[in-house]
């Protein structure tokens, strides 16, 4: 089973953390290395994750930088064959990390990543689950999903992704 390291920036998610940490330390893919980088928090976000100790590898950045400088602090420490990113404000199924290395492992090498489905929260409104399915909506995404196929995007979104740890690594957000 190969190492694979979940980034996760946040930034004043003291009331939502837990959620996804919680998540991630529930997943049936037990070789993972979680590390949060806090965004320069300025409420008790750094208190609650101090609490998890070693379960988590936890970074404060200095300056508020945005996700993508905290997902590139994280990139910096990460050891994994594999790098995942979630949100801080996200939850992931039991089956989230075996599934999408399962699905990487049967593409060819050039390949970079590999990226799931993504819900909406169970209390979201009418509005929230139509922007949630809406990037859903192209024919490659539905042909894909149906026919179990790989194809060409643009762009991954940044909350449920798996990339191949030697090309994240050379890249920078």
């Amino acid at each position: 089973m190969d190492l694979v390291s979940v980034i996760i920036p946040t930034h004043n998610r003291s009331g939502g953390i837990r959620k996804t940490i919680d998540s991630l330390l529930r997943l049936d893919y037990k070789n993972i290395e979680i590390i949060v980088v806090d965004d320069c928090s300025s409420d008790d976000t750094v208190r609650v994750l101090k609490k998890y100790g070693k379960r988590i590898k936890l970074l404060r950045r200095k300056t508020n930088g945005g996700p993508a400088a905290a997902r590139n602090d994280g990139l910096k420490v990460s050891r994994g064959r594999y790098v995942a990113f979630t949100d801080s404000d996200c939850t992931v199924s039991g089956a989230w990390i075996s599934k999408l290395v399962k699905f990487m492992e049967k593409q060819p090498p050039h390949a970079a990543g590999v990226c799931g489905r993504i819900y909406p929260p169970k209390d979201a409104n009418f509005l929230m689950n139509c922007i949630y399915f809406m990037p859903q909506m192209d024919g490659n995404t539905m042909q894909s999903e149906n026919l179990g196929v790989p194809f060409d995007v643009e762009s991954i979104s940044c909350n449920n992704a798996l990339w191949r740890g030697n090309v994240i690594r050379g890249m920078r957000f």
